[in-house]
């Protein structure tokens, strides 16, 4: 015998997949998924041959609600599906009626060793290992238990369909039993600590818009200094470049100068000579003095170049100690800012577990945590990419003004996420407010039911009482209405007797017979009499019995007959089918109908056959209302 395991949709069977090792049914065998029509239909087609046979999980409600949640699944989308998957799931499990057995997942995870009986009692061959298999301690949270029956509550398809599930599946365990008043009591402390750490975050993080400020603060003064820096920088290239052409000018004109006092020593040396030369020497020293001019005119402005230089060396450094000053307080503020980060991030976490225990209660305050949640990661990436443009800044300014407009939408929309979470506060209290007002509901509901059953238990206890006493009033009166009918045939036997024998009298003495004709009445015609009367009211208890049993819903005349054609053939009988059946019928084993078994009936009850009765006169007279076996 081959044994597939397969899950209807939003059914996690792999909760249940340690029970079914335990129990031999397959080490490593996976789950087939019913989600589609296809799938059953493939799962049709191996169960025709009569060697396959299958287990199928389902997932009530809650247990569906909650898969759903783990999954992603929004709960209206979840709810539609699981109401189309159940649907064709009924549908299967009829058609497969025998061949695969429908089970509740919370059933099978809470009454394990119930299934393994049942299991072992229907398919024997399967060779299951015998041993305790523990339960599991999956508990459904509250939340999806409160979602689950409100809806079927107020959903009359889904009621519908979940009970045609119940009918269908296998029974291992009684009704789940509704959530406690501790558990409600529960919910609430979760969502007040819930509330508070909301209000927690939002401190936080206007803590971290007042550093985001600073930060933004520090790195526009950086970037201007950075700016004047760069420019202070480009003009002292500048200069410096305009005091190596001014050196390299003077040093041509000294070049000059040696030319020109060499020529002027030859001169001097050829002047008594030559007066041409004389003029020469004037023209060169013109020159001379010229190019000494244009050299006191350069020393003085390199001087005043140098000067300045100077100057601008001493305005860069002090630009370049105000710019480490302000990388100081740059590296103060991220520091101050990754303390914030962390505490933000703790902050989180643990608001994110509160928000799970939150998650565990109501379902619309679920599906709000969960988008609050999303919102929070959505910040701590935000915050992450702020952190990587801060390290990168130092090495690019380019993407440092590309990170503060992102930064700056990313503000914006936290914004509008502390705009939703606020919305979503207000609705959760609307849906506490609510739940509230369904616990008193629920509360009165069930005082009202322990009242009806306290009422139903005394009323039963006063019915059976009463049960009794008629029972026993109706033995009473069979044997009442036994001895009135002896006493009435006693009557009429008496008053016929009276009547006759002094009519007898009055006819002898009118024909003048003598005395010995009135002492001639014999006893013998008395008694003869007396037969006769006690015969007749015999027929007539026989004629009442017979109508007694034909006005019965067990005596079928037509049937009688056409059962026995003898009885049918015969004049007397054939007009009055029921008084056969009282005089020979019931005992011959014949049954006055197809719904009673005279001779099933007799060897039931021995001593009805010992004492004489026609079984179906003893069934109605007395075996009736004293539960007598029918057979």
């Amino acid at each position: 015998m081959t044994l597939t395991i397969a899950a209807a949709a939003f059914c996690n069977w792999r909760q249940a997949e340690p029970i079914w090792q335990q129990l031999g049914l397959g080490s490593s065998q996976a789950a087939i998924e019913l989600d589609t029509e296809a799938a059953m239909q493939q799962l049709a087609q191996s169960l025709s041959s009569p060697d396959n046979v299958a287990i199928v999980l389902y997932a009530p409600l809650d247990l569906a609600l909650e898969q759903a949640a783990v999954t992603g699944v929004e709960p209206s989308q979840a709810i539609t599906l699981w109401q189309l998957n159940t649907t064709q799931l009924v549908h299967f499990c009829k058609q497969q009626r025998g061949k695969a057995l429908l089970f509740n997942l919370a059933d099978l995870l809470a009454a394990p060793q119930v299934f393994q009986v049942f299991c072992a009692q229907h398919w024997p061959d399967l060779g299951l290992e015998h041993g305790p298999v523990p339960a599991s301690q999956h508990r459904t949270p509250v939340l999806y238990r409160l979602l689950a029956q409100f809806l079927l509550s107020s959903t009359p398809s889904l009621r519908a369909q979940s009970q045609q599930l119940e009918a269908l599946a296998q029974p291992l365990m009684q009704e789940p039993t509704p959530p406690a008043l501790a558990e409600l009591n529960q919910l609430v402390t979760d969502h007040h600590a819930g509330t508070e750490a909301l209000a927690q975050l939002s401190d936080i993080k206007q803590e971290s818009t007042l550093l985001l400020d600073q930060l933004h603060q520090v790195q526009g003064a950086l970037e201007s200094a950075l700016q004047e820096s760069t420019k202070q920088k480009a003009e002292f290239k500048a200069e410096q470049k305009c005091v190596k052409e001014q050196q390299a000018k003077i040093r041509s004109l000294q070049q000059q100068l040696l030319l020109l006092t060499q020529e002027h020593d030859v001169a001097l040396q050829l002047a008594g000579t030559n007066s041409d030369l004389q003029q020469e020497n004037t023209l060169l020293l013109d020159q001379l003095h010229q190019v000494q001019e244009a050299l006191e005119s350069a020393l003085q402005e390199i001087a005043k170049q140098q000067a300045d230089h100077k100057k601008s060396q001493n305005l860069a450094k002090e630009y370049q100690a105000k710019a480490h000053t302000l990388q100081q307080e740059k590296t103060l503020l991220l520091d101050e800012l990754q303390q914030a980060q962390k505490k933000l991030a703790s902050t989180l976490k643990e608001n994110t577990q509160q928000k799970t225990e939150i998650e565990k209660t109501q379902k619309s305050v679920k599906d709000q945590q969960d988008k609050v949640h999303s919102q929070q990661q959505e910040i701590a990436l935000l915050i992450e990419q702020l952190h990587h443009a801060q390290e990168e800044l130092g090495s690019t300014l380019q993407s440092n003004k590309n990170q503060q407009t992102e930064l700056k939408a990313e503000k914006n929309n936290i914004k509008n996420q502390q705009t939703k979470i606020h919305s979503l506060q207000q609705e959760m209290a609307l849906l506490f407010e609510q739940l509230h007002h369904a616990q008193e509901e629920l509360d009165s509901t069930l005082q009202s039911n322990k009242k009806q059953q306290t009422e139903l238990k005394a009323a039963k206890n006063n019915i059976k009482n009463q049960q009794t006493k008629i029972h026993s009033l109706q033995q009473e009166m069979a044997l009442l209405f036994e001895q009135l009918h002896h006493a009435q045939e006693a009557l009429e036997a008496n008053l016929l007797a009276q009547s006759k024998v002094p009519e007898a009298v009055v006819d002898t003495s009118a024909s003048g017979q003598n005395n010995a004709a009135l002492d001639s009445v014999p006893a013998v015609s008395t008694s003869l009499l007396k037969q006769k009367l006690q015969k007749r009211a015999a027929q007539k208890r026989l004629q009442r019995k017979a109508a007694e049993l034909y006005k019965s819903p067990l005596f079928d005349a037509k049937w009688y007959l056409a059962q026995y054609p003898d009885v049918a053939a015969d004049k007397a009988f054939s007009k009055n089918p029921a008084l056969h059946y009282l005089k020979c019928g019931g005992f011959e084993g014949r049954n006055p109908g197809p719904d009673f078994n005279s001779r099933a009936y007799l060897n039931a009850n021995p001593d009805v056959a010992a004492a004489g009765f026609n079984p179906l006169y003893h069934y109605l007279r007395f075996g009736k209302v004293e539960n007598r076996a029918l057979g």
